[in-house]
């Protein structure tokens, strides 16, 4: 399962996941998106499936969190790998998700990340905005061999613990509150 735990909107890269797929040449690799809600129409949606039913890749959207059946950390827990091919994010919530729910990562270098996130060491592999033959080994490894992303994933965790668990935004904020009331 390649999941990508995002809205179903251009910015994303899902296209980037359903050609990864495809280029993993193994039938039983699925994509799931697990945000349904078409923001910017349902033309978008449309054109991934017909990529994904052109790739011939296995396409799904399983929605996740109240009101379904399914919990976001079930998703996580299922994936094989979350892909986070996005091109331009605020921060990057799902990112952060992957790190706590230890699952392996492939991320594009956006702006963000490549600012305040992937220079705090994370272990992930990056694109730069293309789908290289290297990357598409590196994800096929990865898949094959899951010893080989056990120590990124555990280092992962204990960067998002260091660096952006609620405990340091807690404190962050306390000191910006702190010099506001001077």
């Amino acid at each position: 399962v390649l999941l990508q735990p995002t809205r179903m909107v251009p910015r994303k890269g899902i296209e980037d996941t359903l050609h990864l797929a495809r280029r993993l040449r193994d039938p039983a690799v699925k994509v799931v998106v697990t945000h349904p809600e078409p923001d910017e129409g349902k033309e978008y949606v449309g054109q991934l499936v017909a990529t994904a039913d052109r790739l011939d890749v296995d396409f799904r959207v399983v929605p996740v969190g109240p009101g379904t059946e399914i919990d976001l950390g079930d998703a996580y827990t299922a994936a094989d790998l979350v892909t986070y091919p996005s091109r331009l994010e605020g921060f990057g919530n799902a990112l952060l998700e992957a790190f706590y729910y230890r699952r392996p990562l492939l991320v594009n270098r956006y702006p963000v990340y490549e600012a305040d996130i992937g220079p705090r060491g994370v272990a992930a592999i990056e694109m730069d905005g293309d789908l290289t033959d290297q990357i598409v080994a590196a994800v096929a490894n990865w898949l094959s061999d899951p010893g080989e992303w056990v120590a990124a994933v555990e280092s992962n965790y204990e960067l998002g613990r260091r660096y952006f668990s609620y405990g340091v935004a807690a404190k962050v904020l306390d000191a910006a509150l702190a010099d506001v009331g001077r």
